[in-house]
């Protein structure tokens, strides 16, 4: 007797001599079923009943899912599923070939994750899986791609800023390349300051802002952690922060508030090493060559006739400006008007004053015989005054010029002669020829005739009082 349920089956069979029998069950649906045995002999005698229970299963079971990784670095590859309870999963890997590695099944249990027990090396493969039930039912398969990739990325190169970079500015642009996908990170000083998640291209420009440099040194580090998870060694530079200006230029060979006699054509301008020196002339960018301590002018009509300012500061690598180094000074090529000298017809003294004007803050030479006898410096206001002494007695030739104060000669007028005239000895007594020491008149005025100094006849008239 069949029973499921509650519908039951009879069947009578006869028992070979194998003590062997077959039941002819078909078109079971899926279920649970318990036979019940007993014998009959032939005298009717029966025997007590035996039950036996079986399963029917037609349905296959459904399909697995397992977890894998995309990308593995390491040749362990763990594996995690999930399928139905207390059903056999089986497994195979193929290559990318598709060439089978192996087959194998796992026995069922808690424990689900296992790992291959086979070497795998880098490539691309497929692993599919299904599951047997134990009516031997199959379910479809599943299949999984995953990658083997245990290299670490080539290391990335870091084409900007250069390594030893000086600049006085927190923020830095990095341009960075790379040959494998990934994620980038960007350390300061071993610290991670900026990460990249999903780089795709060769060429990459990283913008850091307000970074926390230290003063000086700073190693900037970037690396790449490719999609396998495996780590490219670090590619580091230096950069140095430096926010102290430099010192101030210093301008050797003109000299503040200086007059200058010619247009100079070389400033001598000392400065750090390592730095940029920015001249301006008169408001105007310096134009010609800038050597080392040296500004070349190329130009002579850089300079004005008059005054010129000039202006230099530094700017080192880091980009920090110094203080300005300011130069007021003079240029004068022109000669001053030869000096105006005011004298009197003669003099009775050897020693006089000779004065008048000349260009202001000019130098007054007067010279006899060309030897210097007298010199002296014009005033603000172009007045001079010059005490001269010991000249002869008589006309005195002398020379006068003046000359501005510029370097490193002076302009100077062209000489003029003054002739001065010294007469110190009193006239001889005169001889009174006309009229004789008696006579009468009643005129005031009186016709007097006499010798002079020279022995020379002379007429005066002479009021008489």
């Amino acid at each position: 007797v069949v029973v499921m349920k509650s519908n039951s089956w009879e069947f009578n069979v006869n028992v070979d001599s194998n003590w062997a029998f077959s039941v002819p069950l078909s078109n079971l649906s899926d279920g649970t079923y318990t036979i019940k045995f007993s014998a009959k002999d032939k005298a009717w005698n029966v025997s007590d009943e035996v039950d036996y229970t079986f399963v029917v299963d037609k349905t296959k079971p459904i399909t697995p899912d397992i977890v894998v990784n995309d990308r593995y670095n390491t040749q362990d590859i763990s594996i995690q599923w999930n399928w139905e309870w207390s059903i056999k999963p089986h497994f195979e890997v193929k290559d990318k070939a598709w060439i089978s590695l192996k087959q194998w099944s796992v026995d069922t249990g808690n424990d689900w994750k296992f790992t291959l027990d086979f070497n795998v090396w880098e490539w691309e493969y497929d692993i599919e899986a299904w599951q047997v039930d134990k009516a031997w039912n199959v379910s479809d398969k599943i299949k999984k791609s995953f990658i083997v990739d245990t290299t670490a990325p080539v290391t990335p190169t870091i084409s900007q800023p250069l390594t030893n970079t000086l600049t006085n500015l927190k923020d830095l642009q990095l341009i960075v390349s790379a040959q494998e996908e990934g994620k980038i990170d960007v350390l300061l000083n071993d610290t991670i300051i900026k990460t990249i998640p999903d780089y795709v291209s060769w060429d990459l420009t990283i913008n850091l802002t307000n970074i926390n440099l230290l003063e000086e040194n700073n190693k900037i580090s970037v690396k790449i952690t490719d999609k396998s998870w495996n780590v490219s060694q670090a590619r580091d530079i230096n950069v140095i922060y430096d926010t102290t200006s430099p010192n101030a230029p210093v301008i050797e060979n003109i000299v503040e508030n200086t007059v200058y006699s010619s247009t100079p054509n070389k400033i001598k301008v000392l400065w750090e090493d390592n730095s940029k020196v920015v001249v301006k002339v008169n408001g105007t960018d310096f134009e010609g060559n800038i050597t080392t301590q040296f500004v070349e002018l190329s130009n002579v009509n850089t300079f004005r006739e008059g005054p010129n300012t000039l202006i230099a500061y530094i700017e080192d690598k880091a980009g920090n400006r110094s203080a300005e180094t300011i130069v007021n000074f003079t240029i004068d090529t022109q000669a001053p008007a030869e000096p105006v000298v005011n004298k009197d017809s003669f003099y009775r003294s050897q020693n006089i004053t000779l004065s008048w004007t000349a260009e202001a803050n000019s130098k007054i030479y007067f010279k006899k015989d060309n030897v210097v006898i007298c010199s002296t410096t014009a005033n603000n206001n172009w007045s001079y005054s010059c005490d001269i002494k010991n000249l002869t007695e008589g006309d005195n030739t002398l020379k006068v010029s003046t000359c501005d104060k510029a370097t490193p000669t002076p302009n100077c007028s062209q000489e003029k002669e003054v002739v001065v005239n010294i007469d110190t000895q009193a006239p001889k007594k005169p001889s009174i020829i006309f009229p004789t020491d008696r006579f009468s008149t009643s005129n005031t005025e009186l016709e007097v005739h006499f010798k002079n100094e020279e022995n020379e006849a002379v007429d005066y008239t002479i009021m008489l009082v």
